[in-house]
């Protein structure tokens, strides 16, 4: 396989063999669901050379098990 049939354009760059990494931020669930975080991450992510950023969106009521809150786990020193 040729190195050219590796490379990827992905906006205005070249993702690729003897191209300059291609950086993804990950601001996952951070945000918090506010829109304004978001667009307050993404900036903060470009600032610090990201190239793209990737997000998280999760739905606690189907995320987190109805028993949250009681652990089988016990901490250290607890026992």
């Amino acid at each position: 396989m040729s190195s050219n049939s590796r490379l990827r354009t992905l906006g205005d760059k070249i993702a690729g063999p003897g191209h300059p990494v291609y950086v993804t931020g990950e601001i996952g669930i951070n945000h918090n669901g506010d829109l304004e975080n978001a667009f307050k991450l993404i900036d903060v992510a470009a600032e610090a050379g990201c190239d793209a950023v990737k997000f998280q969106k999760r739905t606690p009521e189907i995320c987190t098990p109805a028993t949250s809150g009681t652990s089988s786990v016990t901490p250290p020193g607890a026992g």
